[in-house]
C-alpha cells in the first residue's frame, strides 16, 4: 500500500516537472494615431478598442470595409471614453478625421 502511494506520487511529480509548457504572453499592441487613412492587414487576429487621447479636440473614427462600405462611425469629443470592442476583418481601413489623436488598442 505504501509502495503504491509512493509510486503514484513519483509519477505525478515526474509528469508535473518533466512536461512543462512554456507559455508566452502576447500583450496588446497599442499606439496613438493622428488624422489619416490606415489599412489593416491580418485583422482576423485582433479586436480593436479606441479612445481619444487629446482632450478638448473633436476627432472622428470610421472603419470602412474593402468594398468601401462604412461599418462603424464614432465621433469623440471627450477624452478617456473608450469604444466597445470592434472586430476587424481583412483589408479594413481605419479613417481618422480631426485634430486630435486616437489611441488604438489591438488585442486578441
Amino acid at each position: 500500500m505504501k509502495f503504491t502511494k509512493i509510486l503514484i506520487l513519483t509519477i505525478f511529480f515526474a509528469c508535473t516537472f518533466l512536461y512543462n509548457v512554456n507559455a508566452t504572453a502576447i500583450g496588446p499592441i497599442s499606439a496613438s494615431y493622428t488624422e489619416g487613412v490606415y489599412t489593416i492587414n491580418h485583422a482576423n487576429e485582433y479586436v480593436l478598442k479606441a479612445k481619444l487621447v487629446t482632450p478638448d479636440s473633436v476627432t472622428s473614427l470610421a472603419i470602412v470595409d474593402s468594398q468601401g462600405n462604412q461599418k462603424i462611425f464614432r465621433k469623440f469629443s471627450k477624452a478617456y471614453i473608450p469604444t466597445s470592442e470592434i472586430i476587424l476583418e481583412e483589408n479594413d481601413s481605419i479613417v481618422i478625421i480631426g485634430n486630435g489623436e486616437i489611441s488604438l488598442n489591438f488585442s486578441k
